[in-house]
Order: structure tokens, then sequence, then C-alpha cells
């Protein structure tokens, strides 16, 4: 139970600080959690990836006796990508699966991607720059058609 609190702090860290490293794509909506994480999902698998695991940041903070509303971070990938880059590629496997969180802040939800600024930074081929570009672009379109689809008119 303490490691799962652990893990859940470490990734809320590592997001946070990596903020500064690039441009990261989010978006606050007036929308429903359960729905929004719903289209999220499909959303990702829409694009082709299959999402890994959901990570419930909120139940490990709740255990440690904080007030928290529903806080997720959604890992995905294209499992062929991942065991390309695991074999060919494997100073790349820290920044895998991709991922993108999910939280509710009072009466809004809000999105927020990975940023690609350390993974690009360590890509060496251009088809590997191109493969990091195309996932931060699907990401940034994950995050938009799920705005789209759930923002309360």
């Amino acid at each position: 139970m303490r490691q799962q609190l652990y893990k859940a702090l470490l990734g809320m860290i590592i997001v946070i600080g990596l903020q500064g490293c690039d441009p990261i794509d989010n978006a606050q909506i007036l929308s429903d959690f359960p729905e929004t994480m719903a289209t999220l999902q499909d959303n990702i698998r829409a694009r082709g990836y299959t999402i890994s695991r959901v990570q419930r940041v909120d139940y490990g903070m709740e255990q440690a006796g904080y007030d928290i509303e529903e806080y997720r971070v959604v890992f995905f990938a294209k499992p062929e990508e991942m065991a390309l880059i695991m074999k060919e590629h494997p100073e790349l496997a820290p920044f895998l699966p991709l991922s993108i969180t999910i939280y509710k802040d009072i009466d809004r939800v809000e999105l927020l991607s990975m940023p690609y600024a350390l993974p690009r930074e360590e890509a060496r081929t251009h088809e590997l720059k191109t493969m990091i570009s195309r996932w931060e672009k699907d990401t940034s379109d994950i995050i938009e058609e799920t705005v789209q689809a759930s923002t309360i008119h």
C-alpha cells in the first residue's frame, strides 16, 4: 500500500517537474469525469493504441489521508512500437508507455499530456524522431477530440 502511494507521488512529481521542459498539451473542460474518462479511452483506442494501465492516483492519496477528487493517469502504446523501442532504443524505455493525466478539479475536468522534449532529445535517428513527433501529435489530437466530445454545452 505504501509502495503504491510512493509510485503515485513520484508520478505526480515527474509530471510537475517535466512541465517546465516542454509545452504540454492540456485542456480544461466543464464535463462529467466518468464520461470524459470513457471518451478519452475510446479516443486512444481509435488511434490504434492499446491502453496498458490506468493508474488511480487518487486512491493512493486517499489512503495517505488526503482528500482528493478523481485523478488518473492513462498509459498507452502500440505494442509493436514498444517492442521496437525496447529492442533498439532502450534509452527511451523510461518514457514509455505514453500517458495522459486526467483529473477532476472542482467543476471541471483537466487533461494533461506527457511532455515530449526529453524523449525527443534522446532520439538518435530520423525514424525515431518522426515516431516521437507522431506520438506528440496523436496525444494532442486525442486530447482535442476528447474535449470536443465531452464539453457540456
